[in-house]
């Protein structure tokens, strides 16, 4: 479905809404799609979908036949409402959901997430054994067990091969890369607009 806003020479193809309608989804790329494309999304509330874009960009429906039909009648219903609100127009949506997933906002919240997990420290066998201990009156004795295995595995695979006879990555050169990511910043930044 296009928005005759952003491809206006498809030779008169026309959409304003996109429904998606799933039973489970993590995250839906589609959904953004239609929304960069100035569509109002119509989907099922399952999984993942309620966090990947803003209320206003979306409505919900219980992943059900009639509910479905419901959700689009109200969608159908702001649609037609749509030239009185302008904070609904096709290219607001795009703008926002521009800003919400450049490459460069996704690449700075994955490196956050590994410099935290970097960061925490690894808990000490028998920590791991109580909390594997504690899942269940069959299941927890299956993870220590896996568990257990892993550990001498992995002891044994450091035995055969000692990390002192394995070659090192070469240090990540952080204030290079930093340097490297203002430069893009600037060189893809808005010029400045002068009224």
């Amino acid at each position: 479905m296009v928005s005759d806003f952003f491809y206006p020479s498809m030779g008169g193809v026309e959409s304003h809404l996109y429904n998606n309608s799933h039973l489970t989804e993590a995250f839906c790329i589609a959904i953004v799609e239609a929304a960069a494309c100035g569509l109002l999304v119509v989907s099922t509330k399952v999984g993942g979908i309620p966090e990947v874009l803003p209320r206003y960009m979306i409505t919900f429906a219980a992943p059900e036949e009639d509910d479905i039909v419901e959700a689009l009648a109200q969608a159908i219903a702001s649609v037609d409402d749509r030239p009185n609100h302008p904070d609904m127009s096709p290219q607001r949506f795009h703008s926002q959901v521009k800003k919400m997933y450049s490459w460069h906002n996704v690449a700075e919240r994955t490196e956050r997430v590994y410099s935290q997990i970097v960061d925490i420290e690894e808990p000490p066998l028998i920590e791991r054994f109580r909390s594997y201990y504690g899942c269940g009156l069959v299941a927890g004795k299956i993870f220590c067990l896996i568990a257990a295995i892993d550990f001498l595995f992995g002891a044994m695979l450091a035995w055969l091969w000692p990390k002192e006879h394995i070659e090192l990555a070469q240090p990540f050169a952080v204030e290079k890369y930093q340097h490297i990511v203002m430069q893009n910043r600037l060189r893809h930044a808005p010029a400045p607009h002068y009224p």
